[in-house]
């Protein structure tokens, strides 16, 4: 049997925790974790909780480094609001 061929996701389209944690094949809470410890900031759209596609991919590609990276300078900064 052939599998379907899974549509490329476009870029620049945010992630929800749920799809971010399934690529990356972690669990999904570890986003929250990342978030309340200020390694990584969310999105806000339309009152919905996402992940900017470029984060999704850069913790992909570079992992741990990338986080360690962001850290220090996410911590005084506020969530970005898209209406």
């Amino acid at each position: 049997m052939i599998e379907p061929t899974p549509t490329p996701r476009p870029f620049g389209k945010p992630w929800r925790f749920a799809e971010a944690a399934a690529f990356l094949d972690i669990a999904e809470r570890t986003f929250y974790r990342w978030q309340k410890s200020g390694r990584i900031r969310p999105i806000k759209i339309s009152g919905k909780i996402y992940l900017p596609d470029e984060l999704v991919r850069r913790i992909a590609s570079e992992g741990d480094a990338f986080l360690d990276s962001t850290l220090e300078s996410n911590l005084n900064e506020t969530p970005l609001k898209i209406a």
